[in-house]
């Protein structure tokens, strides 16, 4: 009888170490599963965070080139110089015919500073309207990328990418990439007295409205800030950046644009997507700069 019970307990202890040992590794496997879950979501973070970081460079620098596209801004500067520098001659030239003998060129020279001055408006006006054009462009092309919700190269099936914040502005150390060398003398004296003209370099500084003295002083002629000649588009940090204008907020576009023409674009790109395994919203940012072309010439 001693023996039935003692094989009976035997039989008992080994069947509920079967159940503990299998109720154990179940617990360990359910462990396992979550960890793998999570790791996974890590390692697909991970590799998505990169991809985003290249993309928000590649559209960062496709939205900077958009900004000298044609060397228009570079050509912009070099007209408003020419444009300056004629209405300042012109002046010089009628101030001269107020006195013997060439006081019967005066009609003659009136008409001419007349012209150079109209020339400075309609160049103001065209300047305004090519920053408004540019940001429109930028503003389109970024917006266009914010409404694109497949993201080929993502690691999940399910996700969207959008321009969440985009500023336009120039860097400090850049300067106008226009020489002051062929300046008549009096008026690079007076532009070097206005700080105008960089002492070390002979060039323009950038970001500046070079106005004329005296009589022409309400002309505008703002010259704005480029990238070395002939540099093509690159990345850049943000030290020495200057902003001009938010041009896009939380993924909304924003109105209006800036006094002078921008040479670098900021933005910021996020990623939303759900993991593979635990379907749980994960939202991946990334910030990117990049500064346009320089000049063609100077």
């Amino acid at each position: 009888m001693t023996a039935v019970k003692n094989d009976s307990y035997k039989q008992y202890f080994r069947n509920n170490r079967k159940g503990s040992m299998l109720a154990l590794s179940i617990v360990v496997l359910i462990f396992i599963g979550i960890v793998g879950v999570f790791a996974l979501d890590t390692i697909v973070s991970l590799l998505n965070k990169q991809l985003l970081d290249g993309h928000a460079q590649a559209l960062a620098l496709q939205s900077a080139a958009i900004l000298n596209t044609g060397d228009r801004a570079g050509r912009i500067n070099h007209l408003l110089a020419g444009s300056r520098d004629l209405v300042y001659r012109s002046r010089q030239n009628l101030n001269q015919t107020g006195q013997v003998p060439f006081d019967h060129f005066r009609p003659l020279a009136q008409q001419l500073l007349n012209q150079a001055r109209d020339g400075a408006i309609l160049l103001e006006q065209e300047r305004k309207r090519l920053i408004l054009v540019r940001l429109s462009e930028i503003k389109r092309l970024l917006l266009e990328e914010s409404n694109y919700n497949a993201y080929p190269d993502c690691i999940t099936s399910s996700a969207t990418e959008f321009v969440d914040h985009a500023t336009v502005g120039s860097y400090n150390s850049q300067t106008a990439e226009i020489p002051s060398s062929q300046l008549d003398l009096a008026l690079r004296k007076y532009d070097l007295k206005l700080h105008y003209i960089d002492e070390k370099t002979g060039l323009y500084y950038g970001e500046i409205d070079s106005k004329l003295p005296d009589d022409d002083e309400d002309l505008s002629f703002k010259l704005c800030r480029l990238p070395t000649l002939a540099h093509g588009c690159s990345l850049h940090d943000a030290a020495g950046y200057k902003p001009y204008a938010v041009i896009i907020d939380q993924g909304s576009e924003l109105p209006g644009g800036c006094e002078q023409i921008p040479s670098t674009v900021a933005i910021t790109l996020c990623h939303n997507y759900k993991g593979m395994l635990s379907h749980q919203s994960y939202t991946l940012s990334s910030s990117s700069m990049a500064a346009t072309s320089g000049p063609a010439f100077r």
